[in-house]
């Protein structure tokens, strides 16, 4: 299947004009055959995705994170781990396309909702028509939906709010990746938040306003959704497709308790 083809798909589903302006995304190294034999779709670009792409002969990989923004030709250690990526992508004759905030606009935050069966849906942002609102069809204890979600999206270990866990929810707020920039307005919209990369004074807000939140993680928060693209392309198109989960990139220490 050609490269192109592909392309006018993905941008069909997931229209570029939809990205913020700081964000780059698209087909970002051609492929060195047009024809795509196979593609792998991740969230992160790797090393290890690569090398996988080569010995499955795969050369076309989507990922939801771009290989660089624009504000990274400002970082120089950026830079030096952008360039390394491209130069073997180019040497190894495999294509990469990134869906980044496109994306998010259009699906990802939808993956989630889907889990806890959410019913109308509206938008959480809707300056920027970043993440979603919903509503639970029977409502549930804030100790219950930190248990779901923790064994939907396999958190090993979920940070929360300290806020009373028996807090009724009916409406829950979305945004998965890095969503803290939104917390005001989830806490006017919806009576929990869940979303990824909140900081200490995140949860100091959340906690004086007696206000239900759980980081997600950024991982296992856009993870679900890169895996639900790539079982919609796998029906889709004639080519085959896999999905590579990647990695975090950190690792929780649990200190045994006696």
């Amino acid at each position: 299947m050609k490269i192109n083809l592909i392309t006018d798909l993905l941008e069909e589903m997931y229209p570029i004009e939809l990205a913020e302006e700081w964000d780059t995304i698209g087909l970002q190294v051609k492929p060195r055959n047009e024809e795509i034999s196979g593609i792998i779709v991740g969230l992160t670009l790797t090393n290890d995705m690569i090398d996988k792409a080569v010995q499955s002969g795969d050369n076309l990989i989507i990922c939801h994170h771009p290989l660089f923004f624009n504000d990274d030709i400002k970082n120089d250690l950026l830079n030096i781990k952008s360039n390394n990526l491209i130069s073997k992508l180019i040497a190894k004759g495999i294509g990469f396309y990134g869906l980044h905030t496109n994306f998010d606009k259009k699906q990802m935050a939808l993956s989630i909702s889907s889990l806890l069966n959410l019913e109308n849906i509206r938008l959480l942002d809707e300056e920027t028509s970043l993440g979603i609102v919903g509503d639970l069809n029977k409502k549930k204890s804030y100790i219950d939906i930190i248990k779901e979600v923790s064994n939907f999206l396999n958190i090993e270990v979920t940070r929360y709010s300290d806020v009373e866990l028996d807090n009724i929810i009916e409406t829950i707020a979305i945004c998965p990746g890095s969503g803290r920039e939104f917390l005001d307005i989830a806490i006017e919209k919806a009576d929990i938040y869940l979303t990824g990369d909140l900081n200490y004074h995140s949860f100091e807000k959340a906690v004086y306003f007696n206000y239900p939140m759980i980081d997600i993680g950024h991982y296992n928060g856009e993870v679900i959704g890169m895996k639900e693209l790539a079982i919609n392309l796998e029906n889709i198109l004639d080519i085959p497709i896999k999905f590579e989960a990647g990695k975090n990139f950190y690792r929780n220490f649990i200190k045994n308790i006696k």
